[in-house]
């Protein structure tokens, strides 16, 4: 492919001008499509330069006519031989002969140039055009390897700029992993203790300090309990005797130690249930009224909070 020089076109097949010997398009081809500098301006009498009639010779005037003239003619058949008074002499007719010959031999030679001379512009474009294609070429080709190095460059940066950013992707997803490992736990702990606190509020926090106990009392002896809880709230005791008896509540924090009994002053029982509030340490006392048995309980303690 080469170039047009008067558009820069692209093309497979140019066209080369007879005048300036440059390269065209088909669009720009002719030497009027592109402003062709070289193209042979006629001169401006040319135009209103009168064609002279052809020349009448006869005898006494054709050793007369002008070489110029002669050339001037395409065919020298148009000159036209009339007679004024006579007849032109024979020797006259047979020089006119000798100079038609003389000119149909140089014809051959003439159009011999001219085909040459095509011939040697044509072979020049072609060894002149295609070095100029070739310049184009490779200054297209450093063009496009600069481009290209440039790019390189780019990409190596952007590579480096990706490698940081993948890493410290890796980086912070780890650290994202653990915060959520960590969040987890934290939701779990507070889950829980949303639970205990809910519980606490609601009181539904219950803890058995007592299953299940059994103790002898002799007659008008007492048995006392300490029992630690780590808030305040309330105590529920369940007890069942083989003899009357009686309960009394209280805290070692407080003073007087014991602040309720069950039941109530003077009353006794031998089954009981009841739920005072309590504060941490607390103290329970079970009595044996009786002055001649003793009595046998078993009771259950459960503290809410």
């Amino acid at each position: 492919m080469s170039l047009c020089d008067f558009c820069n076109k692209e093309v497979n097949y140019n066209f080369i001008c007879s005048q300036c010997g440059n390269r065209f398009c088909n669009e720009h081809r002719k030497p009027e499509d592109h402003d062709c500098q070289k193209t042979l301006i006629p001169r401006e009498d040319s135009a209103e330069k009168k064609v002279s009639p052809s020349p009448i010779l006869d005898s006494s005037n054709i050793d007369h006519v002008p070489k110029k003239e002669a050339d001037g003619y395409s065919n020298l058949e148009e000159i036209i031989f009339t007679e004024k008074h006579s007849p032109a002499p024979k020797s006259s007719g047979v020089r006119v002969k000798s100079l038609v010959a003389q000119l149909d031999t140089i014809k051959i030679p003439l159009a011999v140039l001219i085909i040459v001379s095509l011939l040697s512009g044509a072979l020049m474009g072609i060894l002149i055009y295609p070095n100029r294609d070739t310049e184009n070429l490779q200054q297209r080709y450093d063009t496009l390897s600069e481009y290209y190095t440039e790019l390189q460059n780019v990409t190596q940066t952007l590579q480096t700029y990706y490698d940081n950013l993948t890493r410290q992707h890796a980086e912070v997803r780890e650290e994202y992993t653990l915060l959520n490992s960590l969040y987890s736990d934290l939701m779990e702990s507070n889950s829980e203790l949303m639970k205990e606190f809910n519980d606490i509020i609601n009181y539904q926090k219950n803890i058995q300090l007592v299953s299940k106990q059994t103790i002898t009392i002799l007659p008008k002896q007492n048995h006392s309990m300490t029992y630690e809880i780590p808030f305040s709230g309330y105590m529920t005791l369940n007890y069942t005797a083989d003899g009357e008896t009686y309960v009394w509540v209280g805290s070692t924090t407080i003073e007087p130690s014991f602040y309720s009994r069950n039941p109530q002053f003077p009353y006794t029982a031998s089954d009981h249930n009841f739920t005072v509030p309590v504060q941490p340490n607390i103290l329970v006392y079970f009595a044996n009224p009786d002055e001649f048995d003793s009595i046998e309980i078993t009771f259950w303690i459960s503290f809410t909070y």
